[in-house]
């Protein structure tokens, strides 16, 4: 597959982002003359197209499980499918972006989606900006359809600071204390307390993940700073406009080498995606503006 590759690269940091999926490939932070890489990644390029668990790609037009809902069902054709997993078969993590704008600091990317091509009512226009402010990656994204449509779009990047094979020397804090239960079916339903929980990460821990104590979660945000994540000198910290915030602890081993593990290991990384609620009806009206960021602001300490 034919894909590009594009730079950004201000004082304190250099992104490498990819048209394919409009997404990205590699973070680095610029500290005393040295180029430290903060993504989990798979090994090179072509890995990345390869790789089934969608590192750093743009996910949509609904990310995580849409269901069979009667109130989705006037906006997308299920057919014999219970659920579409991140936007369903033409998912927007398998299409090649056009690249509309390039600066040293800023890339934009844009896709077209005709009424029904992805099996979502209306043809929508979609733009994913990444953009460098100081020591911050902004990820922006924005969507207009003709007709009233689903949308819940997100940012699909792994986290590991130090380039160890797990996640064991970081620690973790979450800004939220509710997160969402699942039914039998996996369908997202209420708010809960996380205290008593795998889930209860209000003060900083270290991510020591294991079967039992695994992340795949959805925690609700009432404030605009998200998350820390912390290793050694290093720290990301997390804002958003979005109203949630997926954990997920790379509990499916990776499908193909990464750029510091071996194909098939597990708890590699940690997913940090913001989004609307998937427990929420996410419609979005036609011809209303849909527009959400995601700042990943990355220091020592």
């Amino acid at each position: 597959m034919n894909y590009n590759v594009t730079r950004l690269e201000n004082e304190h940091l250099i992104v490498e982002t990819i048209d394919f999926a409009a997404g990205v490939y590699q973070v680095y932070l610029k500290k005393d003359g040295v180029q430290i890489p903060i993504l989990s990644t798979p090994k090179t390029y072509d890995l990345y197209i390869e790789n089934t668990l969608s590192y750093g790609r743009t996910m949509g037009r609904t990310a995580g499980k849409l269901h069979k809902l009667e109130r989705n069902l006037p906006f997308v054709d299920f057919n014999e499918d219970s659920f579409l997993m991140h936007g369903g078969p033409s998912k927007f993590s398998l299409k090649k972006f056009e690249t509309k704008e390039v600066a040293n600091d800023l890339v934009i990317y844009a896709l077209e989606v005709k009424d029904r091509e992805d099996r979502y009512q209306g043809h929508m226009k979609v733009m994913v900006t990444y953009q460098l402010i100081g020591n911050t990656l902004r990820v922006r994204h924005q969507a207009r359809s003709d007709k009233d449509t689903l949308c819940n779009m997100t940012f699909h990047p792994y986290f590991n600071l130090n380039g160890d094979k797990d996640l064991s020397n970081h620690q973790l804090k979450i800004y939220s204390d509710t997160y969402l239960s699942q039914d039998a079916s996996g369908i997202f339903k209420d708010r809960v307390h996380v205290e008593n929980t795998k889930r209860d990460y209000r003060v900083l821990k270290t991510l020591n993940i294991q079967k039992d104590n695994e992340l795949d979660d959805i925690f609700i945000l009432k404030q605009k700073h998200a998350l820390d994540l912390i290793n050694g000198h290093l720290k990301l910290s997390v804002f958003t406009n979005y109203d949630a915030l997926v954990v997920y602890t790379q509990n499916k081993p990776t499908t193909t080498d990464l750029n510091h593990a071996q194909k098939l290991s597990v708890y590699s990384g940690v997913a940090i995606e913001c989004q609307k609620p998937q427990s929420d009806f996410v419609l979005l009206k036609a011809n209303e503006p849909y527009d959400f960021y995601i700042d990943y602001q990355i220091s020592t300490i």
